[in-house]
């Protein structure tokens, strides 16, 4: 009896071994591919962020540094204390006009580029200023988006700080072209009256350039809401995209599969900025690439 008990418990102990080194493989092989899914998302959420935080919050910070330093250019200060346009420093406003087209040479994204100053109602450009709001609208510039009440309430009126308005159709004498405005109030660190604004309009042809080369590398697309989370850009313009699925990402570094898009999706929100950018991946060319982020 004891021999065969013995051959009971030899045989038992065998069935077990043999079924641990046959579990264990799979248990490590099963770890070993969790581990290396997260460190192909880590790794593709850290690529491709940069790529679009250095793009975006490169023009941000340039317009920045542009907003501080009219801040602090005390022409701006002499003329905004002047109340009728007849007191205008001749000297201090053509001074201004050469600041403006210094900024506009400089920087190649700038479309165009002007203050307002309040006190008198005028309009400085790089090349000219003129009298009257309402004069510059009807005759300079014209918005598809909006009126000019809508472009008065919006950018000329209230205390902005670092605001960018979405891409719109800017309609001029002789051409029609596609711009964002961002618009700082002057002094920067008013909060209650401001004396004048910045207004810059940056050729959305250029960011778009810029975004369309991380476009390429992913074979994807690109939308950044703003911080209160609406569709601020859409690179490939897919106006029949379900916005409603970029919600179920709530966090930085999440990454999760479309299966009716058959692309992964990935979020990452900016510094300075706070936009949230959504990165579109088509299934097959996240698969191909996953050996190269290992």
């Amino acid at each position: 009896m004891k021999s065969k008990n013995n051959k009971r418990s030899m045989y038992k102990s065998m069935i077990i071994s043999y079924c641990v080194l046959l579990i264990t493989p799979l248990i490590f092989i099963s770890v070993l591919q969790n581990e290396v899914q997260k460190s192909t998302k880590n790794n593709a959420y850290e690529y491709n962020s940069i790529l679009l935080e250095t793009t975006m919050d490169s023009y941000h910070k340039e317009l920045s540094l542009l907003a501080l330093q009219f801040n602090a250019n005390p022409k701006i200060q002499g003329i905004t204390q002047n109340k009728n346009v007849s007191s205008l420093d001749i000297a201090s406003l053509s001074e201004l006009m050469d600041d403006l087209r210094e900024c506009k040479k400089n920087l190649s994204f700038i479309s165009d580029i002007f203050l307002y100053i309040d006190s008198c109602d005028t309009i400085i450009t790089p090349n000219n200023y003129v009298t009257s709001k309402q004069y510059f609208y009807n005759g300079y510039y014209q918005f598809e988006e909006f009126d000019y009440n809508t472009w008065r309430n919006t950018v000329l009126t209230g205390i902005h700080y670092n605001k960018y308005l979405p891409p719109t159709y800017l309609s001029s004498e002789s051409s029609q072209k596609e711009i964002m405005l961002y618009v700082q109030s002057l002094p920067v660190s008013e909060s209650e009256y401001a004396n004048a604004q910045l207004i810059v309009e940056i050729d959305f042809n250029n960011i778009i350039t810029m975004l369309n080369k991380i476009c390429n590398l992913n074979d994807g697309n690109i939308i950044i809401c703003d911080r209160n989370d609406d569709v601020f850009i859409d690179v490939n313009r897919k106006t029949t995209y379900n916005y409603e699925s970029l919600k179920s990402l709530k966090d930085d570094r999440d990454f999760i599969y479309l299966k009716e898009q058959k692309e992964y999706l990935m979020r990452s929100t900016t510094n300075d900025l706070q936009w949230t950018y959504y990165l579109l991946i088509p299934e097959n060319t996240y698969l191909s690439k996953s050996s190269y982020f290992r």
